[in-house]
């Protein structure tokens, strides 16, 4: 094998090294030369491999050297500390922006279409007892209604009257109701004077106590919640009519309530009784008197009692507003027509 310059002036170098550490070499036979010189023979020629071999200590045992891959060797870096941009305090370079990508717009959702309505089956007609049973259903709904929109709660009532105290007072236990009416009205006629003032102020306290209970539970509902009640109470008083049932449903008396308008009839009947010329009359004789002296009446001879009418209709229509807080129903009705 012939032997290259560059290979021949390194082993004169390493020659010379061996005799300057002699006290090294004395253990090193000269076959272990000749096995490390045909390893460095074949290593590549480079600077960079022949310094690694060359700085290698002989003092070690030769062994295989390591295959050379040929990367670069890497770089070490420095400490933050040690680089001169950190020290001199250089800002660092922004990084770059990238460019914003434009988002495609959102496709819009399809509507769907509504479903078709399904067919309706034909309905049933009712029987005739079916009929009866929903009327008679609908007609309870109503009524139970009715009496909640009605107020029949009012405070109960205490005994006003000399006759009604004496009533509750006697015991009637175990005693036909006609009987009982009997022998409270002879024990009320024979009374004494001073059992009869006794019953008297009992029946005004009671009186009194009444009024105080009835005023404050009117002071509790709204006048609109006084005359709707009074509204329910006439339809309740004709429904009962119709059944045959002898209820009544009284209206509740407030003076907050506004009186409606009279009209100008009304006013030429009241002025007609004032006279006295119907004194010892029928209600069937004066009415159809009044009747035919009204309508014998001329416009201007009618004009006064209109006025008089126009004049009330103002006032019910003032009060009306500030009461209930909202337009009487002839007004509505005129609004609409125009």
């Amino acid at each position: 094998m012939a032997l290259s310059h560059q290979s021949v002036s390194g082993l004169s170098h390493l020659r010379a090294t061996r005799l300057s550490c002699a006290h090294s070499w004395s253990r090193v036979t000269f076959f272990n030369n000749l096995g490390y010189l045909s390893s460095l023979l074949q290593c590549n020629a480079s600077t960079s491999t022949r310094g690694q071999l060359l700085s290698r200590s002989y003092a070690t045992k030769p062994g295989k050297p390591k295959a050379h891959t040929g990367r670069p060797a890497a770089s070490k870096r420095k400490p933050a500390a040690a680089r001169p941009d950190a020290a001199a305090g250089v800002p660092k370079k922004a990084p770059s922006k990238k460019t914003a990508t434009r988002k495609k717009p959102a496709r819009k959702a399809k509507s769907k279409p509504s479903p078709k309505p399904k067919p309706q089956g034909k309905r049933k007609s009712l029987t005739d007892k079916q009929k009866a049973a929903k009327e008679k259903k609908d007609a309870g709904k109503k009524k139970k209604d009715l009496r909640k929109i009605a107020l029949l709660d009012p405070p109960k009532q205490l005994p006003s009257t000399a006759f009604i105290v004496l009533s509750t007072e006697t015991s009637s236990k175990g005693m036909p109701v006609s009987q009982h009416s009997k022998e409270l009205s002879a024990q009320y006629k024979s009374l004494s004077p001073e059992e009869m003032e006794r019953l008297n102020h009992v029946a005004n306290e009671n009186k009194a106590k009444n009024e105080a209970a009835f005023k404050k539970w009117l002071g509790e509902h709204s006048p609109v919640e006084i005359k709707a009640a009074n509204i329910a109470r006439s339809q309740l008083r004709r429904q009962a009519k119709k059944e045959g049932s002898k209820k009544t449903y009284p209206h509740i008396q407030d003076e907050r309530i506004v009186k409606r308008p009279q009209p100008p009839y009304t006013y030429f009947v009241m002025e007609r009784f004032a006279s006295g010329d119907m004194k010892n009359m029928k209600i069937g004789e004066y009415a159809a008197l009044i009747g035919r002296e009204w309508r014998a009446l001329s416009a201007e001879e009618k004009k006064p009692y209109e006025d008089r009418a126009a004049r009330d209709k103002a006032r019910y229509t003032e009060e009306y507003t500030t009461v209930y807080g909202t337009a009487p129903q002839f007004q509505k009705q005129a609004k609409n027509t125009a």
